[in-house]
């Protein structure tokens, strides 16, 4: 059997061909993706229209950080999400932004 280093990694030089050696245990491979999340963010936020009638506009870590608070999930399943919702951005210097109206 090949040593591996503390985080699980193959120490240079292994010559075995099991690629299970070459790659650490995975721990916890279960996605992210609460049910409660879309009745998380519309407690947080509402889906606004327009820039002229949002009440700000927020970067996704932003609403990642919010979020963080009440449930975890994968920034991907987040933004899906949010897009489902019906939620819009906006691109401002190279910056996307979402429109959220607080509630």
């Amino acid at each position: 059997m090949a040593k591996q280093n503390r985080i699980g990694f193959l120490i240079p030089g292994n010559t075995s061909n099991d690629k299970e050696d070459s790659y650490p245990a995975k721990q916890n491979t279960q996605p992210k993706q609460p049910d409660e999340l879309e009745q998380i963010l519309l407690k947080l936020y509402m889906p606004c229209p327009t820039a002229a009638e949002s009440d700000d506009m927020l970067e996704g870590f932003e609403i990642f950080e919010a979020i963080a608070a009440y449930c975890e999930t994968e920034r991907e399943f987040l933004f899906t999400t949010l897009i489902n919702l019906g939620f819009l951005t906006i691109t401002i210097e190279n910056t996307l932004y979402w429109l959220v109206k607080y509630n």
